[in-house]
């Protein structure tokens, strides 16, 4: 492209952030003349196709790389793996794939952002190099079409990860929270596989939970922990309600039994609780309309009984939906009074038993 000729009067450019505008990947041509690049940003543009090697070969120093909000396809460039100052790497819809797996690169990430592509698309198992990322603190691989047992190893071996995306794969077998979040911040499995009891310390191990997105358009970027879509089974913890910075709780889509703890009314910084489409019985605890920040709320499909929590506060705010498919539940703003108290008793063991298997199909 012609009008990027000159940058090559800018050799000793370190920071070049060309977001956010229409630039197609013809670009990247010029790009190897700043050879003192350290942190180059390329997200939101109309780039689309395979990457081209030259160019970014010829980022010796790179330390930062953002591709986000393209429509590259393919492979990264493998010069790219043999980077020694790489620590931050964003490139949604690139694929990194490593046939070699005794392959160990030059570099240590801190951060790394791959989705809706394939990491390894030949065995669909997390890459082996991620083994030695020992600097890595932020990994996000929603979308990847990632397949097995869940990556314990993962958080054991890196043990500076913070934060770790990996919502939206195929990830299976026994999910054992307190095993690797000692030291982790935030983590959403969502829409995986994964089966198991969420362990009764639960609490004590998560003080300080953030992830970057949950139900309710607010709450982009906010505390919170979601383990939705699963198969995890058991009893939600009452420690859980020890999780007091927390904003944003999403626990739906399991098959978790039992009753909502009343010590989730502790979770005063809660804006989002959602633990539709479980098998939760009992009451709503009336303790939570202390949460006054709560703006999204769901109960719905499960096999609640009796009254509804008071229209106060921010439960004034919630429609009748956050209450579907609880046939036992009553009051405002349901349609069903609580004035005959028969009306409000849960089903008999065998009426409760054919209720759950309709009630909870999706």
């Amino acid at each position: 492209m012609e009008e990027f000729k000159s940058l090559s009067n800018l050799s000793k450019l370190k920071h070049l952030d060309l977001g956010g505008n229409h630039f197609d990947k013809g670009i990247l041509r010029s790009l190897g003349a700043l050879s003192a690049l350290t942190s180059l940003k390329l997200d939101s543009n109309q780039m689309e196709g395979p990457l081209y090697d030259q160019g970014l070969c010829g980022l010796k120093k790179l330390q930062e790389l953002d591709l986000q909000g393209n429509s590259f396809e393919g492979t990264l460039p493998s010069c790219l793996y043999n980077l020694t100052s790489l620590q931050r790497c964003d490139n949604k819809k690139v694929e990194i794939e490593t046939e070699n797996s005794d392959w160990v690169p030059l570099f240590q990430l801190e951060s790394l952002v791959i989705s809706n592509c394939s990491l390894n698309k030949l065995s669909h198992r997390l890459p082996t190099f991620l083994f030695h990322q020992h600097s890595l603190r932020s990994l996000g691989l929603e979308h990847t079409g990632l397949k097995g047992p869940f990556p314990d190893w993962l958080f054991r071996n890196n043990t500076r990860l913070k934060y770790a995306i990996l919502h939206d794969n195929s990830f299976s077998g026994h999910f054992h929270l307190p095993l690797f979040l000692n030291s982790t911040h935030g983590i959403d499995v969502s829409n995986n596989q994964l089966i198991g009891k969420l362990q009764r310390n639960i609490g004590e191990i998560l003080p300080n939970i953030r992830l970057s997105s949950y139900k309710g358009g607010i709450l982009t970027y906010m505390s919170g922990l979601d383990l939705s879509c699963n198969n995890l089974i058991g009893e939600i913890p009452p420690e859980l309600g020890q999780l007091q910075e927390i904003h944003a709780l999403n626990l739906s889509h399991n098959q978790l039994i039992g009753s909502i703890p009343k010590s989730f009314s502790n979770l005063t910084e809660l804006e989002s609780l959602d633990l539709s489409h479980n098998r939760l019985s009992r009451e709503i605890p009336p303790q939570l309309i202390e949460l006054t920040f709560l703006a999204v709320f769901s109960v719905a499909y499960n096999n609640l009984s009796g009254r509804t929590p008071d229209m106060k506060a921010q439960f004034g705010t919630f429609q009748a939906s956050s209450y579907d498919g609880n046939p036992f539940l009553c009051g405002v703003p349901l349609e069903k009074s609580c004035s005959n108290n028969k009306d409000a008793s849960p089903p008999t063991p065998t009426q409760s038993s054919n209720w759950i298997v309709t009630s909870n199909s999706q």
